[in-house]
């Protein structure tokens, strides 16, 4: 019998990209139902649907959502390659400032940090020797960074890097500000223009576009990062500032292998690696 709100999700879940229920205190009856779907065709399904769980439904409002192809048209406007190519320029800004700046310090670690939903990106180095300081504070007043695993999180996290482009000026970020403040711009008259359906697409495939685009670069600029002076474990990575630890994962195998991953990292991705 059509029952229960667990049924109607299970019925729902072929024709809906999301479903937002609220329920009144004892969980049995939906206040509202909100459906994103993906066409008309299956706007139409989620309704068949949904009136069949009236008894059980108060309201319930059905959306075809921002679709996928009208996300990737929006996308050309962002000028992607343009923005490689200014990325490129900034890092190797960076790369020759630590060359100039910090020739004797021995790196270990060198991260490109992006947050796609800010739009905001910044880099990040760390020496063996500002490690070993850092770290020393650290377990002065909290026991629990003498663990392995706390040793580690604060060792690979660029946050506790002593260096980075957030205290080092490199006049070329502001060319590449121009165009996160015009990608900033974009998003947010798109969500004007949409609504809360557009956050269901959008912003899924811009972050996949752009973090592609920020590796590809970092990539291309392997031998000028190897070229510093780096400690035998060197790695260099990009790290998402707020995204899940799947995604960090994901990101990190770009350019570090799973060898020197278990290495490192067996702690924070213990759950990912084989």
């Amino acid at each position: 019998p059509l029952s229960t709100l667990d049924h109607l999700s299970e019925d729902l879940k072929p024709y809906i990209l999301y479903q937002m229920t609220i329920t009144i205190p004892n969980g049995s009856t939906a206040k509202r139902v909100e459906v994103y779907t993906r066409n008309e065709s299956d706007k139409e399904k989620a309704i068949k649907i949904l009136d069949k769980y009236k008894h059980i439904i108060n309201h319930y409002w059905v959306y075809v959502s921002y679709s996928h192809d009208d996300a990737s048209k929006e996308i050309k406007n962002l000028k992607i390659g343009s923005y490689k190519k200014t990325l490129k320029k900034y890092l190797t800004a960076v790369i020759n400032h630590i060359k100039k700046e910090q020739s004797n310090d021995e790196l270990y670690a060198f991260v490109v940090g992006f947050s796609p939903d800010h739009h905001d990106i910044s880099v990040h180095w760390n020496s063996e020797k500002a490690f070993s300081k850092r770290i020393k504070e650290y377990q002065n007043k909290y026991p629990k960074y003498n663990k392995p695993e706390n040793i580690e999180s604060v060792k690979y996290s660029s946050g506790d890097f002593s260096f980075s482009t957030n205290e080092t000026k490199i006049k070329e970020v502001d060319e590449l500000y121009e165009i996160l403040i015009a990608h900033q711009q974009l998003t947010e008259k798109l969500y004007k223009k949409h609504g809360e359906k557009f956050i269901l697409v959008f912003p899924k495939i811009y972050k996949e576009l752009m973090t592609n685009a920020t590796i590809s670069v970092i990539q291309d600029l392997k031998n000028e990062i190897k070229s510093l002076n780096t400690s035998e474990d060197f790695i260099y990575y990009m790290q998402y500032w707020d995204e899940a630890e799947f995604d960090q994962f994901n990101a990190l195998q770009k350019t570090v292998s799973d060898e020197k991953i278990k290495k490192l990292m067996s702690h924070e991705f213990k759950d990912y690696l084989n």
